[in-house]
This record gives structure tokens, C-alpha cells and sequence, in this order.
């Protein structure tokens, strides 16, 4: 079978306040963790996650999410920690420079 793509929305709702969608998408990222499902994701949903927690003010929580978040991909995303917090730093940068009131 091949791998699903993990959208936004499943680390938004996994990580949000509750709501019908979270123990289901929570569901989601311990399958992908402990290589249940095979899935795929790519930096625009790193992204996502960045820009909308740092839209609404809330930017640990955001940081936190995309942390946790990556944790679930070190193999399918990158090769390695130091790669993915360089991304981080560059998307949060690129962010920051494009909402400079965020």
C-alpha cells in the first residue's frame, strides 16, 4: 500500500483543544510514530504549523508543535535532527521576515 500524506490538520487537531478530531488524529500520529502507517508529509505543513500558532500569538505552542510533530518523521523527512531544526530555524525566519508584526 502506498504511504497517506499527513495534511496540517492532524497535528493541528492532535495537538489542539478538544474537539470531535483529536483522539482520532492523536490516533494518527502514535500510528505513524510506531510504524503502524506509513506516511508522508512534506515542509509546507511544517509551515502551516509555524505560521498559524505564530498568527494567533501563540508561539511556544507552536514550536512545541512542530518539534513534536517531526519527531514522528525522522526517517520519511529528513536524515537527520540537526537537518530538521535548520529547517525550523529557516521557516521561522522566512515567517518572521514576511509577518514582521507576528
Amino acid at each position: 500500500m502506498s504511504p497517506v500524506f499527513i495534511d496540517t490538520n492532524i497535528p493541528m487537531y492532535a495537538a489542539g483543544t478538544p474537539h470531535p478530531l483529536r483522539e482520532p488524529a492523536r490516533r494518527v500520529i502514535l500510528a505513524i510514530a510506531n510504524g503502524q502507517l506509513d506516511a508522508v508529509t512534506d515542509s509546507e505543513v511544517f509551515q502551516e504549523i509555524l505560521y498559524r500558532y505564530l498568527h494567533i500569538g501563540e508561539r511556544e505552542k507552536g514550536l512545541s508543535v512542530f518539534d513534536n510533530f517531526t519527531g514522528s518523521w525522522w526517517d520519511a523527512f529528513c536524515r537527520s535532527r540537526m537537518q530538521m531544526y535548520t529547517k525550523r530555524g529557516t521557516l521561522l525566519d522566512a515567517i518572521l521576515t514576511l509577518v514582521p508584526a507576528i
